[in-house]
Protein backbone atom coordinates (compact mmCIF):
# COMPACT_ATOMS: atom_id res chain seq x y z
CA UNK A 1 0.00 0.00 0.00
CA UNK A 2 2.97 2.28 0.31
CA UNK A 3 5.19 3.75 -2.39
CA UNK A 4 8.49 1.90 -2.48
CA UNK A 5 11.32 3.84 -0.79
CA UNK A 6 13.38 3.55 -3.99
CA UNK A 7 10.69 5.43 -5.91
CA UNK A 8 10.52 8.23 -3.35
CA UNK A 9 14.30 8.52 -3.24
CA UNK A 10 14.54 8.69 -7.01
CA UNK A 11 11.90 11.42 -7.12
CA UNK A 12 13.63 13.47 -4.43
CA UNK A 13 16.98 13.09 -6.21
CA UNK A 14 15.37 14.36 -9.43
CA UNK A 15 13.89 17.34 -7.60
CA UNK A 16 17.27 18.23 -6.15
CA UNK A 17 18.90 18.25 -9.58
CA UNK A 18 19.24 21.79 -11.04
CA UNK A 19 16.68 22.09 -13.81
CA UNK A 20 18.76 24.54 -15.85
CA UNK A 21 21.60 22.10 -16.47
CA UNK A 22 22.01 20.85 -20.05
CA UNK A 23 21.61 17.07 -20.27
CA UNK A 24 21.52 15.02 -23.45
CA UNK A 25 18.08 14.92 -25.06
CA UNK A 26 16.87 11.52 -26.10
CA UNK A 27 13.08 11.74 -26.21
CA UNK A 28 11.33 11.83 -28.58
CA UNK A 29 14.08 12.76 -31.07
CA UNK A 30 17.66 12.72 -29.77
CA UNK A 31 19.83 15.78 -30.40
CA UNK A 32 23.25 14.47 -31.36
CA UNK A 33 26.30 16.31 -30.05
CA UNK A 34 29.09 16.41 -32.65
CA UNK A 35 32.71 16.21 -31.69
CA UNK A 36 33.53 19.77 -32.72
CA UNK A 37 30.36 21.89 -32.46
CA UNK A 38 30.32 25.55 -33.42
CA UNK A 39 30.50 28.07 -30.58
CA UNK A 40 28.81 31.46 -30.63
CA UNK A 41 32.15 33.28 -30.69
CA UNK A 42 33.23 31.25 -33.73
CA UNK A 43 29.89 31.90 -35.42
CA UNK A 44 30.19 35.66 -34.88
CA UNK A 45 33.67 35.66 -36.39
CA UNK A 46 32.51 33.65 -39.38
CA UNK A 47 29.44 35.82 -39.94
CA UNK A 48 31.44 38.99 -40.64
CA UNK A 49 33.43 37.14 -43.30
CA UNK A 50 30.73 35.20 -45.18
CA UNK A 51 27.35 36.89 -44.66
CA UNK A 52 26.00 37.91 -48.11
CA UNK A 53 24.27 41.01 -46.75
CA UNK A 54 27.51 42.36 -45.29
CA UNK A 55 29.55 41.51 -48.39
CA UNK A 56 26.92 43.07 -50.67
CA UNK A 57 26.84 46.26 -48.58
CA UNK A 58 30.62 46.55 -48.87
CA UNK A 59 30.41 46.34 -52.65
CA UNK A 60 27.62 48.94 -52.76
CA UNK A 61 29.77 51.30 -50.67
CA UNK A 62 32.72 50.69 -52.98
CA UNK A 63 30.54 51.67 -55.94
CA UNK A 64 29.58 54.94 -54.22
CA UNK A 65 33.22 55.70 -53.45
CA UNK A 66 34.13 55.39 -57.13
CA UNK A 67 31.14 57.51 -58.14
CA UNK A 68 32.30 60.29 -55.81
CA UNK A 69 35.69 60.34 -57.52
CA UNK A 70 34.15 60.40 -61.00
CA UNK A 71 31.69 63.17 -60.08
CA UNK A 72 34.51 65.60 -59.25
CA UNK A 73 36.07 65.39 -62.72
CA UNK A 74 35.50 67.70 -65.68
CA UNK A 75 33.32 66.40 -68.51
CA UNK A 76 35.24 64.84 -71.37
CA UNK A 77 36.44 67.34 -74.00
CA UNK A 78 34.86 67.12 -77.42
CA UNK A 79 36.64 67.10 -80.78
CA UNK A 80 35.03 67.69 -84.09
CA UNK A 81 35.91 67.76 -87.78
CA UNK A 82 33.88 69.94 -90.14
CA UNK A 83 34.12 70.64 -93.88
CA UNK A 84 32.95 74.20 -94.70
CA UNK A 85 31.93 75.76 -98.02
CA UNK A 86 32.86 72.76 -100.19
CA UNK A 87 31.39 73.23 -103.71
CA UNK A 88 28.11 71.37 -103.86
CA UNK A 89 28.54 70.35 -107.47
CA UNK A 90 31.96 68.84 -106.90
CA UNK A 91 32.68 67.80 -103.31
CA UNK A 92 35.89 66.06 -104.37
CA UNK A 93 37.39 69.34 -105.68
CA UNK A 94 37.32 71.71 -102.65
CA UNK A 95 39.96 73.95 -104.22
CA UNK A 96 37.31 75.25 -106.62
CA UNK A 97 35.50 76.97 -103.75
CA UNK A 98 37.08 80.26 -102.63
CA UNK A 99 36.02 79.73 -98.99
CA UNK A 100 36.39 75.95 -98.76
CA UNK A 101 37.99 74.98 -95.48
CA UNK A 102 38.44 71.87 -93.32
CA UNK A 103 38.08 72.72 -89.61
CA UNK A 104 39.38 70.72 -86.65
CA UNK A 105 37.55 71.90 -83.50
CA UNK A 106 38.10 71.22 -79.78
CA UNK A 107 35.69 72.21 -76.97
CA UNK A 108 35.51 71.83 -73.21
CA UNK A 109 32.42 72.33 -71.07
CA UNK A 110 32.92 73.79 -67.57
CA UNK A 111 30.09 73.06 -65.10
CA UNK A 112 28.62 75.86 -63.00
CA UNK A 113 30.97 77.42 -60.48
CA UNK A 114 31.50 75.13 -57.47
CA UNK A 115 29.11 72.46 -58.73
CA UNK A 116 31.70 69.71 -59.05
CA UNK A 117 32.99 70.27 -55.53
CA UNK A 118 29.47 70.27 -54.08
CA UNK A 119 28.51 67.13 -56.00
CA UNK A 120 31.68 65.38 -54.85
CA UNK A 121 30.91 66.41 -51.26
CA UNK A 122 27.37 65.07 -51.55
CA UNK A 123 28.47 61.70 -52.92
CA UNK A 124 31.25 61.40 -50.35
CA UNK A 125 28.71 61.86 -47.58
CA UNK A 126 26.44 59.27 -49.21
CA UNK A 127 29.46 56.96 -49.35
CA UNK A 128 30.06 57.68 -45.65
CA UNK A 129 26.45 56.73 -44.93
CA UNK A 130 27.02 53.50 -46.85
CA UNK A 131 30.09 52.75 -44.70
CA UNK A 132 27.97 53.29 -41.61
CA UNK A 133 25.33 51.10 -43.25
CA UNK A 134 27.86 48.26 -43.36
CA UNK A 135 28.34 48.67 -39.61
CA UNK A 136 24.55 48.68 -39.14
CA UNK A 137 24.09 45.46 -41.11
CA UNK A 138 26.99 43.80 -39.32
CA UNK A 139 25.70 44.79 -35.88
CA UNK A 140 22.14 43.77 -36.72
CA UNK A 141 23.26 40.39 -38.07
CA UNK A 142 25.36 39.74 -34.96
CA UNK A 143 22.32 40.61 -32.85
CA UNK A 144 20.14 38.31 -34.97
CA UNK A 145 22.73 35.54 -34.57
CA UNK A 146 22.75 35.95 -30.79
CA UNK A 147 18.95 35.97 -30.59
CA UNK A 148 18.75 32.83 -32.73
CA UNK A 149 21.40 31.22 -30.54
CA UNK A 150 19.33 32.06 -27.46
CA UNK A 151 16.24 30.60 -29.14
CA UNK A 152 18.13 27.38 -29.79
CA UNK A 153 19.43 27.33 -26.22
CA UNK A 154 15.94 27.87 -24.82
CA UNK A 155 14.60 24.99 -26.93
CA UNK A 156 17.43 22.69 -25.87
CA UNK A 157 16.96 23.54 -22.19
CA UNK A 158 13.17 23.16 -22.45
CA UNK A 159 13.48 19.76 -24.13
CA UNK A 160 15.86 18.62 -21.41
CA UNK A 161 13.40 19.75 -18.73
CA UNK A 162 10.53 17.94 -20.45
CA UNK A 163 12.63 14.78 -20.63
CA UNK A 164 13.25 14.96 -16.89
CA UNK A 165 9.58 15.71 -16.32
CA UNK A 166 8.72 12.50 -18.15
CA UNK A 167 10.95 10.56 -15.75
CA UNK A 168 9.18 12.23 -12.83
CA UNK A 169 5.74 11.43 -14.20
CA UNK A 170 6.72 7.81 -14.64
CA UNK A 171 7.48 7.77 -10.92
CA UNK A 172 3.96 9.09 -10.31
CA UNK A 173 2.57 6.31 -12.51
CA UNK A 174 4.48 3.74 -10.45
CA UNK A 175 3.04 5.21 -7.25
CA UNK A 176 -0.49 5.05 -8.68
CA UNK A 177 0.02 1.47 -9.87
CA UNK A 178 1.31 0.42 -6.45
CA UNK A 179 -1.76 1.81 -4.68
CA UNK A 180 -4.12 0.46 -7.36
CA UNK A 181 -2.70 -3.07 -7.11
CA UNK A 182 -2.96 -2.91 -3.35
CA UNK A 183 -6.60 -1.95 -3.67
CA UNK A 184 -6.28 1.50 -2.14
CA UNK A 185 -6.68 3.65 -5.30
CA UNK A 186 -9.05 3.53 -8.28
CA UNK A 187 -7.85 2.71 -11.77
CA UNK A 188 -8.61 6.28 -12.84
CA UNK A 189 -5.60 7.43 -10.82
CA UNK A 190 -3.35 5.30 -12.98
CA UNK A 191 -5.03 6.52 -16.16
CA UNK A 192 -4.75 10.19 -15.14
CA UNK A 193 -1.08 9.78 -14.34
CA UNK A 194 -0.50 8.03 -17.68
CA UNK A 195 -2.44 10.75 -19.51
CA UNK A 196 -0.21 13.46 -18.04
CA UNK A 197 2.89 11.56 -19.15
CA UNK A 198 1.56 11.03 -22.68
CA UNK A 199 0.45 14.68 -22.99
CA UNK A 200 4.08 15.78 -22.75
CA UNK A 201 4.55 14.74 -26.36
CA UNK A 202 2.37 17.62 -27.54
CA UNK A 203 4.65 20.02 -25.68
CA UNK A 204 7.86 18.47 -26.97
CA UNK A 205 7.12 18.65 -30.69
CA UNK A 206 6.59 22.46 -30.97
CA UNK A 207 9.79 23.09 -29.02
CA UNK A 208 11.68 20.79 -31.36
CA UNK A 209 10.31 22.86 -34.23
CA UNK A 210 11.58 26.04 -32.51
CA UNK A 211 15.00 24.44 -32.18
CA UNK A 212 15.04 23.54 -35.89
CA UNK A 213 13.92 27.06 -36.86
CA UNK A 214 16.67 28.64 -34.76
CA UNK A 215 19.30 26.42 -36.39
CA UNK A 216 17.94 27.32 -39.83
CA UNK A 217 18.21 31.03 -39.00
CA UNK A 218 21.81 30.56 -37.85
CA UNK A 219 22.61 28.70 -41.09
CA UNK A 220 21.09 31.54 -43.12
CA UNK A 221 23.19 34.16 -41.33
CA UNK A 222 26.36 32.07 -41.82
CA UNK A 223 25.58 31.36 -45.50
CA UNK A 224 25.42 27.63 -44.82
CA UNK A 225 23.30 25.24 -46.86
CA UNK A 226 23.15 22.79 -43.96
CA UNK A 227 22.58 23.96 -40.37
CA UNK A 228 25.86 23.53 -38.48
CA UNK A 229 26.21 21.53 -35.28
CA UNK A 230 26.02 23.94 -32.35
CA UNK A 231 27.66 24.01 -28.94
CA UNK A 232 24.39 24.97 -27.29
CA UNK A 233 24.68 26.82 -23.99
CA UNK A 234 23.73 30.13 -22.49
CA UNK A 235 26.21 32.56 -24.12
CA UNK A 236 28.11 35.19 -22.18
CA UNK A 237 26.52 38.44 -23.38
CA UNK A 238 28.53 41.57 -22.44
CA UNK A 239 26.86 43.62 -19.73
CA UNK A 240 25.89 47.11 -20.98
CA UNK A 241 27.06 50.23 -19.17
CA UNK A 242 24.69 52.31 -17.08
CA UNK A 243 21.55 53.56 -18.81
CA UNK A 244 22.59 57.21 -18.75
CA UNK A 245 25.89 56.26 -20.45
CA UNK A 246 24.07 54.39 -23.22
CA UNK A 247 21.70 57.34 -23.70
CA UNK A 248 24.58 59.83 -23.80
CA UNK A 249 26.51 57.85 -26.42
CA UNK A 250 23.58 56.95 -28.67
CA UNK A 251 24.81 59.39 -31.32
CA UNK A 252 27.74 57.01 -31.87
CA UNK A 253 25.44 54.10 -32.64
CA UNK A 254 25.92 53.06 -36.30
CA UNK A 255 22.22 53.56 -37.08
CA UNK A 256 22.33 57.18 -35.95
CA UNK A 257 25.72 57.71 -37.60
CA UNK A 258 24.21 56.52 -40.86
CA UNK A 259 21.17 58.75 -40.44
CA UNK A 260 23.41 61.75 -39.65
CA UNK A 261 25.55 61.07 -42.74
CA UNK A 262 22.45 60.96 -44.94
CA UNK A 263 21.31 64.26 -43.42
CA UNK A 264 24.69 65.82 -44.22
CA UNK A 265 24.48 64.44 -47.76
CA UNK A 266 21.06 66.04 -48.20
CA UNK A 267 22.47 69.37 -47.00
CA UNK A 268 25.27 69.06 -49.56
CA UNK A 269 22.57 68.40 -52.16
CA UNK A 270 21.19 71.87 -51.41
CA UNK A 271 24.58 73.33 -52.38
CA UNK A 272 24.47 71.36 -55.63
CA UNK A 273 21.01 72.77 -56.39
CA UNK A 274 22.15 76.32 -55.58
CA UNK A 275 25.03 76.00 -58.05
CA UNK A 276 22.50 75.58 -60.87
CA UNK A 277 21.91 79.36 -60.66
CA UNK A 278 25.41 79.95 -61.99
CA UNK A 279 26.00 79.71 -65.76
CA UNK A 280 27.81 76.85 -67.41
CA UNK A 281 30.67 77.78 -69.73
CA UNK A 282 31.89 76.01 -72.84
CA UNK A 283 35.26 76.99 -74.33
CA UNK A 284 35.94 76.07 -77.93
CA UNK A 285 38.53 76.64 -80.63
CA UNK A 286 39.14 75.39 -84.15
CA UNK A 287 41.84 75.40 -86.77
CA UNK A 288 40.75 75.56 -90.42
CA UNK A 289 42.89 74.64 -93.40
CA UNK A 290 41.93 76.53 -96.61
CA UNK A 291 41.80 74.63 -99.91
CA UNK A 292 41.64 77.69 -102.17
CA UNK A 293 45.01 78.78 -103.50
CA UNK A 294 46.22 81.96 -101.84
CA UNK A 295 43.64 81.96 -99.07
CA UNK A 296 45.11 81.83 -95.53
CA UNK A 297 44.27 79.15 -92.98
CA UNK A 298 41.97 80.25 -90.15
CA UNK A 299 41.75 79.97 -86.36
CA UNK A 300 38.48 80.35 -84.46
CA UNK A 301 38.17 80.87 -80.69
CA UNK A 302 34.95 81.26 -78.72
CA UNK A 303 32.98 80.84 -75.56
CA UNK A 304 29.40 79.73 -74.89
CA UNK A 305 27.66 80.70 -71.65
CA UNK A 306 24.28 79.47 -70.51
CA UNK A 307 21.82 82.10 -69.31
CA UNK A 308 19.91 80.87 -66.20
CA UNK A 309 17.48 83.77 -66.25
CA UNK A 310 14.18 81.85 -66.29
CA UNK A 311 14.61 80.06 -62.97
CA UNK A 312 11.09 79.78 -61.61
CA UNK A 313 10.27 76.45 -63.29
CA UNK A 314 13.65 74.71 -63.02
CA UNK A 315 16.29 76.08 -60.65
CA UNK A 316 13.81 77.32 -58.05
CA UNK A 317 11.93 74.01 -58.09
CA UNK A 318 15.13 71.97 -57.87
CA UNK A 319 16.37 74.04 -54.94
CA UNK A 320 13.05 73.81 -53.09
CA UNK A 321 13.06 70.04 -53.56
CA UNK A 322 16.63 69.78 -52.24
CA UNK A 323 15.77 71.87 -49.20
CA UNK A 324 12.70 69.72 -48.51
CA UNK A 325 14.85 66.56 -48.70
CA UNK A 326 17.33 68.10 -46.28
CA UNK A 327 14.58 68.96 -43.79
CA UNK A 328 13.07 65.48 -44.17
CA UNK A 329 16.43 63.84 -43.45
CA UNK A 330 16.85 65.98 -40.33
CA UNK A 331 13.41 64.95 -39.08
CA UNK A 332 14.27 61.31 -39.86
CA UNK A 333 17.40 61.63 -37.70
CA UNK A 334 15.39 63.12 -34.85
CA UNK A 335 12.74 60.42 -35.12
CA UNK A 336 15.30 57.61 -35.13
CA UNK A 337 17.13 59.19 -32.20
CA UNK A 338 13.93 59.35 -30.14
CA UNK A 339 13.01 55.78 -31.13
CA UNK A 340 16.40 54.45 -30.00
CA UNK A 341 16.17 56.42 -26.76
CA UNK A 342 12.76 54.87 -26.08
CA UNK A 343 14.13 51.42 -26.93
CA UNK A 344 17.05 51.82 -24.52
CA UNK A 345 14.77 52.78 -21.64
CA UNK A 346 12.32 49.99 -22.46
CA UNK A 347 15.06 47.37 -22.66
CA UNK A 348 16.57 48.41 -19.33
CA UNK A 349 13.14 48.10 -17.70
CA UNK A 350 12.51 44.71 -19.33
CA UNK A 351 15.97 43.48 -18.35
CA UNK A 352 15.46 44.43 -14.71
CA UNK A 353 12.00 42.83 -14.70
CA UNK A 354 13.24 39.56 -16.23
CA UNK A 355 16.19 39.44 -13.83
CA UNK A 356 13.97 39.92 -10.76
CA UNK A 357 11.43 37.37 -11.97
CA UNK A 358 14.17 34.86 -12.73
CA UNK A 359 15.72 35.29 -9.28
CA UNK A 360 12.35 34.86 -7.58
CA UNK A 361 11.45 31.83 -9.70
CA UNK A 362 14.77 30.05 -9.08
CA UNK A 363 15.11 30.94 -5.41
CA UNK A 364 11.49 30.87 -4.18
CA UNK A 365 8.88 29.46 -6.54
CA UNK A 366 10.74 26.47 -7.94
CA UNK A 367 12.14 25.22 -4.59
CA UNK A 368 8.68 25.61 -3.05
CA UNK A 369 7.10 23.66 -5.90
CA UNK A 370 9.66 20.87 -5.50
CA UNK A 371 9.03 20.69 -1.77
CA UNK A 372 5.28 20.63 -2.34
CA UNK A 373 5.60 17.78 -4.82
CA UNK A 374 7.85 15.77 -2.52
CA UNK A 375 5.35 16.16 0.28
CA UNK A 376 2.41 15.34 -2.00
CA UNK A 377 4.16 12.22 -3.28
CA UNK A 378 4.70 10.90 0.24
CA UNK A 379 1.15 11.79 1.29
CA UNK A 380 -0.30 10.05 -1.77
CA UNK A 381 1.77 6.92 -1.08
CA UNK A 382 0.41 6.88 2.46
CA UNK A 383 -3.17 7.49 1.35
CA UNK A 384 -3.37 10.97 2.87
CA UNK A 385 -3.70 12.80 -0.46
CA UNK A 386 -5.38 12.26 -3.81
CA UNK A 387 -4.09 12.13 -7.38
CA UNK A 388 -5.44 15.60 -8.19
CA UNK A 389 -3.19 17.24 -5.60
CA UNK A 390 -0.20 15.17 -6.67
CA UNK A 391 -0.62 16.04 -10.35
CA UNK A 392 -1.12 19.71 -9.50
CA UNK A 393 2.20 19.91 -7.66
CA UNK A 394 3.88 17.88 -10.39
CA UNK A 395 2.69 20.30 -13.09
CA UNK A 396 3.77 23.28 -11.00
CA UNK A 397 7.37 22.04 -11.11
CA UNK A 398 7.22 21.82 -14.90
CA UNK A 399 5.68 25.26 -15.34
CA UNK A 400 8.12 27.00 -13.00
CA UNK A 401 11.04 25.16 -14.61
CA UNK A 402 9.99 26.31 -18.07
CA UNK A 403 9.34 29.80 -16.71
CA UNK A 404 12.89 29.94 -15.36
CA UNK A 405 14.32 28.98 -18.76
CA UNK A 406 12.10 31.50 -20.56
CA UNK A 407 13.04 34.29 -18.15
CA UNK A 408 16.71 33.41 -18.54
CA UNK A 409 16.31 33.81 -22.30
CA UNK A 410 14.36 37.07 -21.95
CA UNK A 411 17.06 38.51 -19.74
CA UNK A 412 19.84 37.57 -22.18
CA UNK A 413 17.74 38.81 -25.13
CA UNK A 414 17.54 42.26 -23.57
CA UNK A 415 21.25 42.16 -22.75
CA UNK A 416 22.06 41.33 -26.39
CA UNK A 417 19.87 44.17 -27.67
CA UNK A 418 21.34 46.64 -25.18
CA UNK A 419 24.84 45.54 -26.17
CA UNK A 420 23.91 46.29 -29.79
CA UNK A 421 22.67 49.76 -28.88
CA UNK A 422 25.62 50.49 -26.57
CA UNK A 423 28.41 49.11 -28.75
CA UNK A 424 29.94 51.53 -31.21
CA UNK A 425 30.83 49.41 -34.21
CA UNK A 426 33.99 50.65 -35.93
CA UNK A 427 33.59 51.87 -39.46
CA UNK A 428 35.02 49.41 -41.98
CA UNK A 429 38.16 50.64 -43.70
Amino acid sequence: MFLKPRHVAQAVIWIATPLLAVPAIADPAPLSIPSAPLTLAQAEGRLTRVNPGILGAKQAQEALRHRAVAASQLPDPEIGLMAENFPANNLLAPSQGPNAMLNLALSQRLPAFGQRAHLRDELQKVSQAARDGIAVIQAEDILALRLAWLDATYASQALATLARQRDLERETIQAALARFRAGFAPEVDVLRAQLDEKALGNRIFPIQAEYAAARARIAELLDERTPPALAINWPAIPMPPAMWTVEKDLALNPMLRQSAALSHAASAGVKVAESDYYPQVTLFGSYGESYYPGMPNGITLGIDITLPIFTSERQDQTLDAARARARASQYAYQQRSLALLKEVRTLFAQSASAQMQLKRTEEVLLPTAKAAFAAALVEYAEGESDMTSLLKTQRAILEFSLDAIRLHQEFLDTQAELDYLATHVERPS
